[in-house]
């Protein structure tokens, strides 16, 4: 498959967490370049990769078309986030060079459909980790209080209700995390191509 961007090219990447779920059901008709992650086009050298828990990767979409496109997605978004956690960076194609991540930018010696499903992959569990540990932190603001009137030997405990909904909720955010959105596994496609693994693993450390 020939690159997707030619020698030079430097494009936008961005990461948002739209909501609880995508239905990805309702993009059967779309054509798609590749399924786990799912990608699909989002105009003339532009794509998106798509995860069913929630989170959106966009390549070359700038903001105007990135506000039609997620408004477009809209009616497949479940328990939308008021707030989305983002994130950006720029990919860019030498094919001189090997692939590396270097000055805040991922660079790429070509750009295939299976590259951007790794790098997608990595954003995708990036965005979903910033948004889940601003969660956790907000659990443990709140029970910080009680925990520092038990070391102070005070009677400052919380209801047993309140203690269970910050069990539960904690509980809740490692079960959605780890079973949903597996972040400790790698994608899919690195068993079909070993060749990316090294891709995998520099983005991964970033």
């Amino acid at each position: 498959m020939a690159s997707l961007y030619a020698f030079g090219n430097v494009v936008s990447v961005r990461a948002l967490l739209l909501g609880e779920r995508i239905d990805l059901k309702g993009l059967e008709a779309t054509h798609r370049l590749a399924t786990n992650p799912l990608v699909i086009s989002a105009g003339e050298g532009q794509y998106a990769a798509l995860f069913r828990y929630g989170a959106v990767v966009l390549f070359g979409v700038n903001p105007l078309q990135e506000v039609t496109f997620v408004d477009q997605l809209a009616r497949l978004v479940g328990q939308p986030y008021a707030k989305r956690e983002t994130e950006e960076t720029r990919l860019r194609v030498d094919p001189a060079g090997e692939d590396r991540v270097e000055g805040g930018e991922i660079v790429l010696h070509e750009v295939t459909v299976e590259s951007l499903q790794v790098i997608a992959d990595v954003l995708a569990k990036s965005v979903v980790l910033g948004f889940y540990e601003a969660s956790l932190a907000a659990i443990f603001d709140a029970v910080e209080p009680f925990a520092q009137g038990l070391k102070g030997g005070g009677r400052a405990t919380p209801k047993d209700r309140d203690l269970l909904r910050y069990i539960g909720d904690t509980l809740l955010t490692q079960h959605k995390m780890v079973g949903r959105v597996e972040v400790g596994e790698k994608p899919d496609v690195l068993w079909e191509l070993s060749g990316l693994n090294r891709l995998f693993s520099r983005l991964e450390d970033e």
